[in-house]
């Protein structure tokens, strides 16, 4: 769903049409439901796998925005209510439009990023 997320956001970035803007903004708000719905599931070993590492270095496992990925997904699901309700201005729905973009890519980036550290009994 991560990719979903980002493909309709770029999407939306580039789009000047207000019935497919509407249209993305619907679906983005689909892949967000289902994306909360996999933030609550245990990983998959083969996730766990991609998100561990050998060698703990803070800055590598710790994403640049500093709550977790369920508060960061809820915020890119308001943003996404909100321009869905066509209530701001064309200025403000430009910069609205911006915001979800970079919150979107930020929780794309926390979700990679690892967060696990190899260790002698397994990972931490």
């Amino acid at each position: 769903m991560l990719h979903a997320c980002q493909h309709y956001v770029d999407a939306l970035i580039e789009n000047d049409d207000n019935t497919e803007r509407m249209a993305l903004c619907g679906r983005l708000l689909a892949a967000l439901e289902v994306l909360k719905a996999a933030l609550k599931t245990p990983l998959p070993a083969h996730l766990i796998g991609r998100l561990t590492v050998d060698v703990a270095e803070p800055d590598n496992y710790r994403g640049p925005f500093s709550t977790d990925s369920e508060t960061l997904r809820e915020y890119c699901s308001a943003l996404t209510i909100f321009l869905l309700q066509r209530q701001q201005s064309p200025e403000q729905e430009e910069q609205i439009t911006g915001l979800l973009f970079e919150l979107i890519n930020l929780l794309v980036e926390d979700l990679k990023t690892p967060r696990f550290v190899h260790t002698d009994g397994g990972w931490q």
